[in-house]
């Protein structure tokens, strides 16, 4: 098993590489939108992390041999980050990091023309790419 994490800002291309690539669209998926799709607009972003690392938890648990890609900001220094890397130790699991970018305009213009989502959802995105630092619409190595 392999633990594959793509990370990057909102727009950034995170589920097109998960659903276009040969690999990783075979593969069980988990993706933190879903939860806030799931609870809705008032589901604080520490209680998302809890719900996806409870649900990544009970995957490992449940299969240990397939292989899961994991969708999330996942920033350089974002404390998610460290929870997934603490997990997968705990079950000697591998993680190959991505972080997906674009420049900031492109990841606007992406979010504004994703019909996939409700209007709060958009704002929630659009609000996260309009004000996310600089440096995060630059590729980051995962060291």
């Amino acid at each position: 098993m392999t633990i594959y994490a793509l990370g990057g800002v909102s727009g950034s291309g995170k589920t097109y590489m998960r659903n276009n690539h040969p690999a990783l669209c075979t593969m069980k998926a988990l993706d933190i939108a879903d939860f806030y799709q799931q609870y809705g607009p008032d589901l604080h972003w520490s209680q998302a992390q809890q719900l996806f690392m409870q649900t990544l938890q009970a995957e490992l648990q449940r299969d240990p041999n397939e292989h899961i890609v994991l969708e999330a900001f996942f920033g350089p220094t974002a404390d998610h980050r460290q929870a997934v890397i603490r997990l997968a130790n705990h079950f000697g699991v591998p993680v190959v990091w991505h972080w997906s970018w674009a420049p900031r305009q492109t990841c606007l213009a992406r979010i504004q023309a994703d019909p996939n989502q409700d209007q709060n959802r958009f704002n929630a995105r659009w609000k996260f790419a309009a004000e996310a630092e600089e440096y995060l619409f630059q590729n980051i190595p995962y060291s």
